[in-house]
């Protein structure tokens, strides 16, 4: 960044970046898109029967593309009140979307149009149900021609085959450009880019005096200030005056206070100026060759967490058996990057990969299975990842034998005695809890791979040259697993305010979302608290924010997300591991110094507060504007999010869902109430509902029971109006119902959600051998699939004295990080890592299951407890 050029070189090498992005956008990212059209060929010819809260209308198609972006549905008429709702279906009857179209601002009679942009399966068929919210209206038949589409299938008026006509509506479908387009695009892209390449050599030699040297930094200032400002510019724009977002007044505020905010951090990071402080964990590398190995292990140890994710969210054992096995490839991957240049390139390894290779190859077409086979793709994929790890893992057994023949030999030739291979006493028992899960896997094999895995990598680790630099290479893999999974989410995962509010990230479920965001934040908080203990003392403001910005947003944005969870596991742990790690800051300093640890908890507190909106506020308005969200098979999420939505769509979190939600699920306590619902332009002013379930006007009684009993509930029109009849119905002679409803759960076990009377059934079930089934039978003969307690887990699956054994295990590491920070806090950077990610594991283990071998936490873990494995004394084999 500090290389100096000369400014038509800088101005060229940016055309050139710009071009190779653009051209990226266009393949493989395929970013730009075409429209085509699908319509059934016929005129219109009629009209239906009215569609009401009677009635309605269905049209069942066949997908044609991938991607339907929006269907146009002709309306001739309506008769009362505003609301269309759209709902598709698959072949199974299953929601796929639903949405509302307000037809109050739409010229009628005419095409409505109805947008989707939804993920269809091609060939197969869907329906598209045409029903009313609080609406009375009418809808245009088109007739059949001969020469039909045969992709437009029955329609149905009220259960009712509507013979001699189909729904008069048009299919637009998103398609990507086509080839030909694609090259026509990429040529003049290209052809763009050498013309201004030129252009600028011409006017630099025109006038060389402006042809001055400038740093690499200056030219990146210039380029990324006025791209981010138009970007950020315009979402501010869209924000207010547009209210393209929201029109409610709280969460303008909150969302432009968070743009400003984004510009604030990201022009900062742009412009400011390099602190001495300031290292990039690449800078402790002395060779290219050790900092490309580096870099490689990082991206090893971020794919073998994403793997660990994939595997988290897996429904079915295949995919359980394709994430296990392309992590196990990462972390052997990871193991060879610890290899000398010496040990990597050389004759027996060439050797070895042709013949290994080889083998794999006829090996595979031997035991692949043919395409007519089910689900051939992915047991050939499965088969494929384990002739890999077998050809990896040989590599490395070969190293391993090499070295100890190496040792053998220079022990037989007389050489200077060495002092013995040394384990720590955390080393040996973390040994013996080894062999014991290994021993007493109860058919478990998931245990023996992870014993084998990090047992090789540890025994590599001990003669690693670099592996003072361990640290940094762990915390910066993490790291930038987070990143990754951070851009994923902004792009594609929906902040949605229902059905759950709490946000999952890059998961179905926000149990595991919040094991792990914990050693994330354990990650992120180690690396803040060593950047401020590197700043000297008495340092001003400025060259503070100068050492630290890049930690203290990181720290940041992680705690955002963490509160976003609304997880009482996740706050746990990550509160217990940041304050116990505040104190380790306080005591390296020499003494415990109560002004070093306010300091430091402030700009911990500063972080979460000012990152905040930040993340809220892009977390909720970029997937809206890329509107392509990822949802997960089981996700709990309201079918209209399940495609591209409109970007004020009510079913987003906004600010007073999420305030609601958090005084709820956290404080335990009433927040304000929501009374926010999708179809706004029911209500008038004060909230009171004005249209009836065919759109007929309601009364003023009707309107406020219902305003009354749906206050801060969210259903449709027709819901709201049945249920407010079900409730003149009934009256309120069964009022005092529910006080004779006697809870059988205690304060306590309502409040872990249940996980107490799970303890209990674990407990009781305990034996010293261990189980080879899954789960406790319950008090009411159901199966808890898991104890949600890491150490009643490893007790119940392998035995008490394994469950005690794992205790001790995790307590010795939690010493054995303690003392290993407390020798090497002065010299490194991040020495108190193996103790943060300890610490986040044990508490967070005290509520869930998190020792696993695909499971993101125990990778983490097992991974940091490589320096801690190997007594002082013990002298590294060469």
């Amino acid at each position: 960044m500090r290389k100096i050029v000369y400014k038509s070189k800088a101005v060229q090498a940016v055309i050139a970046i710009l071009a190779l992005i653009a051209i990226l956008m266009i393949w493989p990212v395929r970013m730009w898109s075409t429209t085509w059209t699908g319509v059934s060929g016929g005129a219109i010819a009629g009209e239906s029967g009215t569609i009401d809260s009677t009635h309605d209308m269905v049209q069942k198609f066949m997908a044609q593309y991938g991607c339907i972006g929006s269907v146009d549905v002709y309306v001739t008429q309506v008769m009362a009140g505003r609301y269309l709702q759209a709902g598709l279906y698959d072949q199974n009857m299953q929601p796929v979307y639903d949405t509302l179209v307000d037809m109050g601002t739409e010229e009628i009679p005419g095409y409505i149009r109805v947008p989707m942009k939804v993920s269809l399966k091609a060939g197969e068929q869907y329906t598209l149900l045409i029903t009313p919210m609080n609406a009375s209206f009418k809808v245009a038949y088109e007739d059949i021609p001969a020469s039909v589409s045969p992709y437009i299938l029955e329609t149905a008026y009220q259960d009712t085959a509507v013979e001699g006509y189909h729904l008069a509506a048009r299919y637009n479908y998103i398609l990507p450009l086509g080839w030909q387009a694609s090259v026509a695009a990429v040529a003049a892209v290209i052809a763009a880019a050498v013309l201004l390449t030129l252009l600028t050599g011409v006017f630099y030699r025109r006038n060389p005096d402006r042809n001055h040297r400038i740093a690499v930094r200056r030219a990146v200032r210039y380029t990324l200030n006025p791209i981010c400002a138009a970007l950020l510019g315009a979402m501010m724009i869209m924000v207010f005056p547009l209210k393209l977002f929201d029109d409610r007044p709280a969460d303008i505020l909150f969302y432009e206070l968070g743009l400003v905010i984004t510009a604030l951090l990201v022009f900062y990071g742009i412009n400011h100026r390099r602190s001495e402080t300031d290292a990039h964990l690449l800078s402790n590398f002395k060779s290219p060759f050790a900092t490309v190995k580096a870099i490689g292990q990082m991206a090893a140890i971020a794919l073998a967490v994403k793997f660990g994710c994939e595997y988290m969210n897996a429904l079915y054992d295949i995919y359980h058996t394709l994430a296990e096995r392309k992590q196990m490839i990462c972390l052997l991957c990871l193991i060879i990057l610890t290899f000398s240049a010496k040990e990597l390139l050389n004759r027996y390894n060439a050797v070895y990969l042709i013949a290994a290779t080889a083998s794999g190859v006829y090996f595979y077409f031997v035991n692949r299975l043919a395409v007519t086979e089910k689900e051939y793709n992915l047991h050939n994929a499965a088969l494929t990842y384990g002739i890999v790890i077998a050809v990896l893992g040989g590599m490395i057994a070969i190293n391993l034998l090499m070295l100890l023949i190496s040792a053998v030999m220079a022990a037989h030739a007389g050489e200077k005695k060495r002092k013995p291979v040394r384990l720590s006493l955390f080393g040996i028992l973390l040994a013996v809890f080894f062999a014991v899960i290994v021993i007493m896997r109860n058919t478990r094999w998931w245990g023996v791979a992870l014993a084998v895995t990090y047992t090789v990598f540890y025994l590599r680790f001990y003669v690693w040259k670099e592996k003072k630099q361990w640290l940094d290479i762990l915390s910066g893999g993490l790291m930038l697993n987070f990143i990754g999974s951070w851009i994923y989410c902004i792009l594609f995962r929906y902040f949605a305010g229902f059905v759950s509010a709490r946000f999952s990230f890059v998961f179905h479920t926000v149990t595991v979302t919040a094991e792990y965001l914990t050693f994330m934040e354990c990650t992120a908080a180690v690396l803040l608290l060593s950047a401020l203990y590197r700043q000297k003392r008495g340092c001003s403001f400025r060259k503070l924010a100068e050492g630290v910005w890049k930690e203290f947003i990181l720290f940041g944005m992680v705690t955002a997300y963490v509160i976003f969870t609304m997880s009482r596991t996740a706050y746990l742990a990550v509160g217990a591991s940041c304050l116990i790690l505040l104190l380790m800051v306080v005591r390296g300093r020499g003494s415990v110094r109560t002004g070093f640890f306010f300091r430091n908890l402030l700009i911990c507190i500063m972080a979460a507060v000012i990152c905040f909106p930040a993340a809220f506020a892009l977390q909720r308005l970029v997937p809206a504007v890329v509107g392509k969200p990822y949802i997960f098979t089981i996700e709990d999420t309201v079918t209209d999010l399940r495609g591209g939505a409109e970007w004020d769509s009510r079913s987003f979190m906004c600010v007073e869902r999420f305030e609601a939600m958090f005084m709820e699920k956290i404080l335990g306590m009433g927040g304000m109430s929501y009374n926010y619902p999708r179809d706004r332009y029911n209500y008038d002013s004060n909230g009171n509902l004005i249209y009836g379930p065919d759109g007929e006007p309601v009364t003023a009684d009707a309107s406020a029971k219902a305003v009354n009993l749906f206050a801060s509930m969210r259903l449709t029109g027709d819901e709201k109006m049945l249920l407010v009849s079900a409730q003149d119905a009934a009256g309120t002679s069964d009022s005092g119902a529910a006080d004779n409803t006697q809870s059988s759960e205690s304060g306590l076990d309502e409040f872990s959600n249940g996980r107490f009377t799970i303890f209990g059934a674990y407990l009781s079930q305990m034996n010293l051998t261990g189980h080879e089934q899954m789960g406790a039978t319950l008090p009411d003969g159901e199966v808890a699939v898991h104890a949600h307690n890491t150490y009643l887990q490893v007790a119940y699956d392998h035995g008490v004295p394994a469950g005690i054994l794992f205790i001790v295990v995790i307590f010795a590491a939690l010493a054995a990080g303690f003392v290993y920070d407390e020798k090497m806090g002065k010299r490194r950077r991040i020495s108190a890592l193996p103790m943060a990610i300890t610490l986040g594991f044990a508490v967070a283990g005290l509520t869930e299951w998190v020792f696993q071998f695909s499971n993101p936490m125990t990778i983490a873990l097992m991974l940091s407890f490589a320096p801690l494995i190997y007594s002082s004394k013990s002298e590294r084999l060469s």
